[in-house]
This record gives structure tokens, C-alpha cells and sequence, in this order.
């Protein structure tokens, strides 16, 4: 178990140096238009969060959650889950408070809001980056099972589950891992939304 937390803060501490990464929305393009027909409609820009243009946060109440996404989640033990277009799992803790949301796609052609950009589930990450100006795969930290980015202006992290690919080196029995391989990459399957904890907000905002 230490082992795993050790490993969890190294990754964050990696993630310190991003940038903050400014709203590059289009409202003139086709896909705004589209997103705004949508019934569910989900923004992620910089450290704001919206659901059909209401605001939400983590850390607010299980009561002030379902203000914005209604009352008819699935609650289980330690998590509550709305299906809004895509699968919306929130966990909670002891005092009902909202510590970590996830969002999964359960609709093809859904599409999200990020940073003024809009992603749905067939839209690779390499060519999420290639549409927006303002991010590149400099501003994450990779590892084997998607792209993190972390906001210092909030201290919020955002997981991008998208499996990430290595590049071979020899073959056979003698070939051994190299690079990762971003130019071939995977959808966006889902997006993680959660916050460091206070050691590591400390370690980065001495940087």
C-alpha cells in the first residue's frame, strides 16, 4: 500500500510544471453549434466546471450535487452514478462530500466541452491535441494507461483514460520498449476529475 502511495505522488510531482491553459473556444464552428442542441452538455475550462451551464465542484455536498445533476442517481456504498449522456460516477466520503468524479462515455456522439475544444468517444487524443492551440503532449504526464494535466491555478487534476502505445526497438524475443509511441493513439474513453492532496500542492507550489 505505501508503495502504491509513493508511486501515486511521484506521478503527481512530475505533473508540476504544467502551464495554465486558456479557453480556445469557437462559437462559429459547427461543433459549438452541435454541442449546444445536446441535452447534456458538459464543460471542463480551466477550474471551472459546468453541467447544462450550471457550476459544480468537487468537495460540494451529495444535496448540492443533485441541484445540478438531479436526484435519480445510482447511490452505492462509497460512489453515486448518473447516466447524463456519459456515465457520471462521483465519490463520496464520511461527511457527504464529493471527493472524485469520473466521466465515461456512454454516448458515440457526445460531446464534451474541454478548454473550448469538444472530444467525443471515436476522437483520438492525438488529434484532440492537433485541434486545439493551446495544448500539446508537453503539458501532461504519461504513463500506461492515458495523459494527466494538472492546473496549478486550482490544484485540479484531469485523467484522460486513452492507452498509450510504446514503440519497439529490435525484434522478436530480443525487441525491448522504447518510446512512447504519440503518433498513433488511442480515443478518449473517459475523463478522471480530482484534486492532490495537500503534500504535494505544498511541493509544487514551491517550484
Amino acid at each position: 500500500m505505501k508503495q502504491i502511495i509513493y508511486l501515486n505522488i511521484i506521478l503527481l510531482l512530475l505533473s508540476c510544471n504544467t502551464n495554465k491553459i486558456e479557453n480556445t473556444m469557437n462559437k462559429n464552428s459547427p461543433e459549438y453549434k452541435a454541442f449546444m442542441t445536446q441535452e447534456n452538455r458538459f464543460e471542463i475550462n480551466a477550474c471551472e466546471l459546468k453541467y447544462n451551464g450550471k457550476p459544480f465542484k468537487l468537495g460540494m455536498t451529495i444535496k448540492e450535487m443533485e441541484n445540478v445533476f438531479g436526484k435519480n442517481g445510482k447511490k452505492h456504498k462509497t460512489l453515486i452514478e448518473w447516466n447524463k449522456g456519459v456515465t457520471v460516477v462521483t465519490w463520496f466520503n464520511e461527511d457527504n462530500l464529493i471527493t472524485e468524479m469520473r466521466l465515461i462515455y456512454s454516448e458515440d456522439d457526445l460531446l464534451i466541452n474541454l478548454y473550448g475544444n469538444f472530444i467525443d468517444s471515436k476522437l483520438s487524443f492525438d488529434d484532440f491535441l492537433k485541434k486545439s492551440s493551446k495544448l500539446s503532449f508537453d503539458d501532461f504526464f504519461i504513463h500506461d494507461d492515458g495523459y494527466r494535466l494538472y492546473n496549478k491555478e486550482c490544484n485540479l487534476l484531469l485523467d484522460f483514460q486513452s492507452p498509450v502505445m510504446y514503440n519497439r526497438i529490435g525484434g522478436g524475443h530480443l525487441s525491448v520498449r522504447g518510446d512512447w509511441k504519440l503518433d498513433e493513439t488511442y480515443p478518449i474513453e473517459a475523463i478522471s476529475i480530482s484534486y492532490i492532496n495537500k503534500l504535494t500542492i505544498t511541493i509544487c507550489q514551491d517550484q
